[in-house]
């Protein structure tokens, strides 16, 4: 991940990672649990639940839980990316549709 693309991600983040320091100790900086939480995400060890069925599924298939990142994140077993946002299709436009906060 390059330094702008994480930078990018900090500003995004940083306000719902941001602890208040207390009488008893310093916070950690948003930077450096954003570095701490992508390389555990990355190495595995973030242990992320075990596959559920989906309620109302007719196939009845385990699905497992997934992340959704952006272009910044390597896919793998558990990071999901939307499509790029040129050219999509009726159904990839649908797919790549995450609802905002």
């Amino acid at each position: 991940m390059s330094f702008s693309t994480f930078d990018e991600l900090l500003a995004i983040v940083s306000p719902r990672i941001t602890l208040q320091d207390t009488n008893m100790r310093f916070a950690i900086p948003a930077v450096q649990r954003l570095a701490v939480t992508l390389r555990r995400l990355e190495s595995g060890q973030i242990e992320l639940p075990q596959p559920e069925k989906v309620p109302n599924d007719l196939n009845g298939k385990a699905m497992p839980f997934m992340l959704i990142g952006y272009e910044a994140f390597a896919l793998s077993e558990h990071v999901l990316r939307p499509y790029p946002s040129r050219n999509l299709t009726v159904q990839q436009r649908f797919t790549t549709y995450v609802p905002a906060e």
